[in-house]
């Protein structure tokens, strides 16, 4: 978000993707989302544009890690996912099974699957 709501052009840019829509078509976008998410080539192509922004956003704020990164590199997992179709929320049900615990150890699992940026994924 950081790098979409920070940075004026990627506001702007991030704004033009749905900017020529009628409500009606952004509703319809919406339902799309919800109903196919990644599986959808618009859904898919939407989400890539809108990760470029961001990094791009976050790599003119130049903010950088000890190793000298812009904290774009906080997308890469992201995109990676996004680019195989695959969202935060699939790597997270693939982790808890069709059918989570509602016992501690079931709550733990859900939270670690859900915490910050990554949703499980490996660190980069």
């Amino acid at each position: 978000m950081e790098g979409l709501l920070y940075d004026d052009d990627a506001s702007e840019a991030a704004w033009e993707l749905v900017a020529d829509l009628d409500f009606g078509e952004r509703l319809a976008l919406w339902a799309e989302c919800r109903q196919a998410a990644l599986s959808s080539p618009r859904v898919r192509a939407l989400c890539q544009r809108l990760l470029a922004i961001a990094r791009e956003g976050l790599d003119r704020a130049d903010i950088r890690d000890h190793r000298g990164r812009t904290e774009a590199f906080f997308l890469d997992s992201l995109e990676a996912l996004v680019n195989a179709g695959t969202s935060p929320a699939d790597v997270a049900r693939a982790q808890l099974g069709p059918r989570p615990g509602r016992d501690v150890e079931g709550r733990r699992a859900f939270v670690r699957a859900f915490h910050f940026a990554g949703a499980g994924l490996e660190e980069t």
